[in-house]
């Protein structure tokens, strides 16, 4: 160093090792949390100085992916009380262990009007979507009468439960809510 003429006083040098310390830090807990070794990943997690929104997916994603899905909803819940801001990314996270939360949340996306979200966020799921989850967007299709959504939950719904009639009836019933003859005569023959 003295040769480049730059010199280092002891803060300097300092925060240069604390910066190595918590890049470490954040290399591993994602590499355990990958690796399923989730309490070393925890215990390198709450090393971190300061948690980002992205260090708190990687320790939710790895809960989730390895069958914990309580633990990354109470991760959750501690990220949220923290202050830390919940993006989408972290959302797929938390709610990928638990189809059950996804229909939940497709509903009041759908609800809410926002059914392009909610096809989103079914797309963007880990694990294939059931029939509850694309059953709840058929219904929030007929409460604000979106027939081009309808039609893709349908296609979708009925590979996964093609005997269930009353998928049949909501298309048909969206049809004519929306005073869409042509799909209904289509639907019907």
């Amino acid at each position: 160093m003295k040769l480049s003429g730059v010199s280092f006083d002891v803060v300097t040098l300092l925060g240069f090792c604390w910066l190595v310390q918590t890049l470490e830090h954040k290399e591993w807990f994602v590499r355990y949390a990958r690796c399923g070794n989730l309490t070393q990943a925890r215990r390198s997690f709450y090393c971190l100085g300061e948690k980002s929104v992205v260090s708190w997916t990687a320790i939710i994603d790895g809960y989730g992916i390895h069958g914990h899905g309580a633990i990354a909803i109470e991760l959750f819940d501690e990220m949220v009380k923290s202050g830390v801001r919940p993006n989408q990314t972290v959302f797929v996270s938390v709610l990928s262990p638990c189809p059950e939360q996804y229909s939940c949340a497709v509903e009041l996306l759908g609800r809410a009007g926002r059914l392009e979200e909610a096809v989103d966020l079914i797309m963007s799921m880990k694990v294939k979507p059931d029939g509850a989850i694309w059953g709840a967007l058929l219904g929030a299709c007929k409460i604000h009468e979106n027939v081009k959504v309808a039609e893709l939950a349908f296609q979708h719904v009925v590979e996964v439960e093609p005997m269930n009639k009353g998928y049949y009836v909501l298309l048909s019933n969206i049809y004519i809510d929306a005073n869409n003859l042509d799909g209904f005569l289509r639907f019907r023959i």
